[in-house]
């Protein structure tokens, strides 16, 4: 699996990588490590959500508009943002 943002190409998905999930107690996110096949980070991406948990289906979160997504070199992109204003200017017209 390959995903494209912006300029750049990023491979989340290939033999060897693997993903880690974090589910900070009391914290309105979640967070997803991507590692290649050398144990390198590839990227972590952080769900804004309104909670998580684990119920007996399994682990939950109610993922709310925003994500973020920090690479290794310190760049951070957010995403969903367009998601956000439409979902405000539906909400100012109602």
């Amino acid at each position: 699996m390959h995903v494209r943002y912006s300029e750049q190409t990023i491979q989340l998905v290939g033999d060897g990588y693997s993903w880690l999930q974090q589910f900070p107690i009391g914290k309105q996110h979640v967070v997803t490590t991507m590692f290649d096949e050398k144990g390198k980070i590839v990227q972590s991406y952080i769900d804004i959500c309104l909670q998580h948990g684990r119920d007996t289906t399994g682990v939950f979160w109610d993922d709310l508009f925003l994500d973020l997504v920090l690479f290794p070199s310190g760049e951070c992109l957010i995403l969903d943002a367009d998601e956000l204003d439409n979902e405000c200017d539906q909400s100012d017209a109602v």
